[in-house]
């Protein structure tokens, strides 16, 4: 399940925080008989499958779990054929299951199995065309915080790190062998993405006690200090003798031989299976049977909306200079920027507690989780335009955002607002964790990685900052335009560039002309659409583009009845699913409000 696992790029690589069991919006199962039982069971059964499969196999999931990391990612094509052969025998199995003996809550099951097991085995089919050698796509970040989560209780807790660090040659030699496979058959990261790649890898070629690898003394306080000092003394032996030579090769293979082979343009189009792959990408990310050329021209109208919104708010401020000037202004104005890494966190958080006085307004339930804001490792940040935000795990029981603070000068904050409420409160924090600490949802609901729901709550949660209270002046507004339009000019040029075959030239004037971003983020974000995870940008506007219209939909259709807490308990209640079975699910929750005795109290 490794192409799936990848589904979530950056953003979801971290842990699940164990929490008791919270109730939310579960229905009432009816009555059923014998037959339904069975049907019932069945289903169960073969979930239960399914998640076991996935809880042995994906190494994501094992992290976010707090299962033990026995075994590196196994990223082999054998392990590939593997999922899809089991995808292929779990969605035989679901044709025996009849939806109409199922309650509710089981034909979500059935709904959400259905589509995973469809991804897990499609995927299985384009081993080859991915590329995992970009800050986007490589694993070897995922296994570093793998590696960084690891406690140091016992001896037995450092020879567990030791067993790793054993199999860590292994895993970079694969893959190097990977790319050259990749090279034989014609898929290689275009000449853009070599540097990066460069970077990625070159940043773990250090001395031994300064590696990401080496575990200090500040992680072996409750061992004794003869037993850590000849751990540590291990430790560097294997960085020294075994790791670090492989991370020479691979450098070396990428810088020289790879890098001959790199083709000058980019897009999934120019590879052989590359559109056919790319349709699959937007279908696996939008959860939509929509087409490349259709989300383009989506974007393209809603790029020349916002321009008309922006220009009438530029005209409220009262602003007398051009578009490009009052844009300068937003971009380099020092009142726009952090002077310090701890100003950054301050000017995040603060849009936070203007929103936390409103959350019981807005829901009905909120994450035991707490949060925080945090600067991004260094690693990531030449190639990681924003940041990610990172749920609590196990060594680390705290949601939290890691932000970009590298170049200050360039980083313009007056996007704070609509950035955090995406990434915290009430977005990708909300919603992770909610779903997370919900153990009354069947465990596949609450691993289920779905960007288009995810992504699009998220998106959703900038927006629904103007009902909470978080936007107070005309900038702040025009902010989330900005937001808005970022989203739309990110359906224009990655579909442009993989689809319509524009050049990264083109993309990146692209932008330029609509976006408010440094010519350094325009620079990583176009490299992140072109090489590092294509389709994945398009899920945030056409996820959040659909909350909105289902929550319009609820809101017409039960009038005082309505109840905004109601509705975002609907959406986040049942745990991660394909937009298709959201609006099949928030159907059925309108028809169950619209019977209910009584008027809503929310909004």
């Amino acid at each position: 399940m490794r192409q799936r696992a990848l589904l979530s790029g950056l953003i979801l690589f971290a842990g699940i925080l164990a929490a008791p069991a919270l109730v939310l919006g579960q229905a009432q199962a009816p009555h059923k008989d014998t037959s339904s039982k069975q049907s019932s069971a069945f289903l169960t059964q073969i979930a239960n499958e399914y998640s076991h499969y996935t809880l042995t196999h994906n190494f994501f999931e094992r992290f976010r779990s707090g299962a033990p990391m026995n075994e590196l990612p196994d990223l082999s094509e054998a392990n590939a054929k593997a999922d899809g052969a089991f995808a292929a025998h779990i969605l035989t199995e679901l044709k025996k299951v009849k939806p109409a003996e199922l309650t509710h809550d089981e034909q979500l099951t059935l709904k959400i199995l259905r589509w995973q097991a469809g991804l897990d085995q499609e995927f299985a089919r384009y081993y080859w065309i991915e590329i995992n050698v970009t800050a986007y796509s490589s694993v070897v970040p995922v296994v570093q915080r793998i590696l960084d989560d690891q406690q140091f209780r016992n001896a037995s807790d450092l020879e567990h790190y030791l067993g790793l660090l054993d199999q860590y040659p292994a895993f970079i030699a694969r893959t190097r062998k990977t790319l050259q496979e990749q090279v034989r058959r014609g898929f290689v990261l275009p000449k853009d993405g070599i540097p990066g790649a460069k970077a990625l890898f070159s940043f773990y070629l250090k001395e031994p006690d300064k590696s990401p690898l080496f575990v200090g003394q500040e992680r072996l306080a409750s061992i004794d200090p003869a037993l850590a000092s000849t751990f540590q003394e291990k430790v560097k032996q294997i960085i020294k003798a075994r790791i670090n030579p492989e991370f020479e090769t691979l450098v070396a293979y990428i810088s020289g031989e790879y890098a001959s082979h790199a083709p000058e343009g980019v897009g999934l189009w120019q590879y052989p299976l590359g559109q056919e792959y790319y349709r699959f990408l937007v279908r696996a990310y939008t959860t939509l049977n929509v087409t490349p050329e259709e989300l383009h021209r989506i974007g393209v109208e809603g790029v020349a909306h916002l321009e008309e919104e922006m220009t009438a708010l530029r005209n409220k401020i009262g602003f007398k200079g051009s578009r490009e000037e009052f844009h300068r202004l937003l971009q380099t104005d020092p009142r726009f920027m952090a002077k310090s890494q701890e100003e950054v966190r301050e000017r995040l958080m603060s849009y936070v507690h203007r929103v936390e006085p409103k959350v019981s307004s807005y829901f009905l339930h909120v994450p035991k989780a707490t949060y925080d804001v945090r600067r991004l490792d260094a690693s990531l940040e030449g190639a990681m335009t924003f940041g990610y935000y990172a749920e609590p795990s196990p060594g680390q029981p705290v949601g939290i955002y890691f932000f970009n603070g590298s170049h200050l000068t360039e980083r313009s904050m007056f996007k704070a607002g609509p950035l955090i409420l995406h990434e915290l409160v009430p977005g990708h924090h909300f919603q992770l964790n909610l779903t997370a600490e919900n153990h009354a949802l069947p465990e596949m609901h609450r691993h289920t990685i779905i960007p288009a729901y995810s992504e699009g709550w998220a998106d959703y949660s900038s927006w629904l900052g103007v009902e909470m209270g978080a936007y107070r002046d005309d900038y702040d507004r025009y902010a989330l335009l900005a937001q808005d339009m970022h989203q739309a000019v990110r359906l224009v040029v990655d579909t442009g560039m993989h689809a319509m075959r524009w050049s990264r030239a083109k993309a990146k004037e692209y932008m330029r002309q609509h976006e408010l971003e440094s010519e350094t983020q325009i620079e990583s974000e176009s490299l992140r659409y072109s090489l590092g995870t294509p389709a994945q940008a398009l899920a945030y506007r056409v996820g959040s583009g659909e909350i909105l219209r289902l929550r319009e939909r609820a809101k017409n259709e039960l009038e005082k009845k309505f109840d905004i807490r109601e509705f975002h308990d609907w959406v986040l209640g049942s745990g991660p699913m394909p937009l298709e079975v959201l609006a099949w699910h928030v159907d059925w929750c309108i028809e169950q409000a619209r019977n209910k005795p009584g008027v809503a109290s929310g909004h």
